[in-house]
């Protein structure tokens, strides 16, 4: 392998962005610069942003350090054509060892540089898409797949035919230094302006099956529990606030959207905190149903967080959690997901158990040992 290869991270994310997709390509651009690799990366910025300020970048995604990245404008009509132009244009000039992609486009488009490819996947190929996935891995210049569960693993052995030596797996990950000195709950909440009481936390965006409902149900049962939502677009926000006012429930707070870099502190102010994915999750765009192989963001850093979690028993999520660090509940059992917050609520050892237990199991999923796992698996 080369000493210090040259690697261009080349993302179709829009950057700075709402979409889970934009956070982990920036934290994946941090962590080889972390683990010494030379490191550029592209994205696409909104048309409104003539350039991006790296401290804007810290704030919005929790970086620690600047990270090396170029940008080109989102062209009405033309973004991908124009992009593709210029990646290109860039990657001639810059000459990078491997170009690392989430985008089979991308992929595909750049075949005839003839520079070695690494492809990461978080979930099923369209058929547009497995067209030019087919060609790709045809190519000697494709080196590695990245996937995000050994669910999705097994779906492109079983469905795409991909031998196991041409993947990786990958979960997700977390900046565990951000959580190193956690506030206890009842600071956090001094510091929010959150009220004193029991705090329940959902954070994440609002799509379809991310289980709002089940937070609902909750809400209706423990009226003396505060249960606080972080995130979400502000239409869905809106229409649950209507819903809320219809059925007369006080102790639901919708924080909206908070920076990356803020999210430790929301965490830290819950008591408990609640992942209740459905059977159907629609991915960023509100689309798809990445239920089967999906590995949340958010799961890991609720796991850094040191709380009591309470998830939808997925069989995916069990690659990472287990009875050990969080209780497990069927997604739509209501009765259920009350029975496991009554038992947290009622033995405090208990919850301070699983929010060390996850904590000490997180460690195996951090962003920078994650680029490790990845380019020593990589020959180049």
């Amino acid at each position: 392998m080369l000493k210090n290869p040259k690697i261009l991270y080349a993302s179709v994310s829009v950057i700075p962005g709402l979409a889970a997709n934009s956070v982990h390509v920036c934290k994946m651009a941090q962590s080889f610069l972390n683990k010494g690799y030379e490191n550029t990366f592209i994205g696409i910025r909104p048309h409104f942003f003539s350039s991006l300020d790296m401290s804007l970048l810290r704030r919005k995604y929790g970086l620690t350090r600047d990270i090396e990245l170029i940008t080109f404008p989102r062209i009405r009509g033309l973004k991908m054509i124009y992009y593709l132009y210029q990646i290109k244009k860039f990657v001639k000039k810059y000459n990078p060892d491997l170009i690392y992609t989430r985008s089979i486009f991308l992929a595909y488009k750049l075949l005839n540089l003839n520079k070695k490819i690494v492809f990461e996947c978080h979930d099923r190929l369209t058929e547009e898409e497995l067209d030019k996935f087919k060609t790709v891995c045809n190519s000697e210049n494709l080196i590695k797949i990245v996937l995000i569960s050994g669910a999705l693993k097994t779906l492109f052995q079983d469905e795409y035919k991909i031998s196991a030596d041409r993947i990786v797996v990958a979960h997700d990950g977390v900046d565990i230094e951000r959580f190193a000195n956690p506030l206890c709950p009842a600071d956090a909440r001094k510091e929010l302006d959150l009220p004193e009481k029991f705090t329940v936390t959902y954070s994440g965006h609002l799509y379809d099956g991310r289980g709002i409902d089940v937070i609902f149900e909750l809400a209706k049962i423990y009226s003396d529990v505060n249960f606080i939502i972080v995130g979400g677009r502000e239409e869905h926000i809106q229409s649950h606030k209507e819903t809320m006012k219809k059925i007369g429930l006080t102790n639901m707070v919708f924080i909206g959207y908070v920076d990356n870099s803020s999210v430790p502190g929301y965490l830290f102010a819950a008591d408990v905190l609640l992942m209740p994915y459905q059977e159907k999750v629609r991915s960023s765009g509100n689309t798809g149903n990445i239920s089967e192989w999906m590995s949340p963001l958010k799961m890991f850093e609720y796991m850094a967080a040191s709380r009591g979690i309470i998830s939808s028993d997925l069989p995916v999520l069990h690659e990472v959690l287990n009875d050990k660090n969080c209780q497990f509940c069927p997604p739509a059992d209501y009765d259920a997901w009350s029975k496991a917050l009554a038992r947290y609520i009622e033995d405090p050892v208990l919850r301070t158990a699983h929010g060390k237990q996850a904590y000490e199991d997180v460690a195996d999923y951090t962003w920078d040992k994650r680029v490790e796992n990845i380019m020593s698996a990589i020959q180049l």
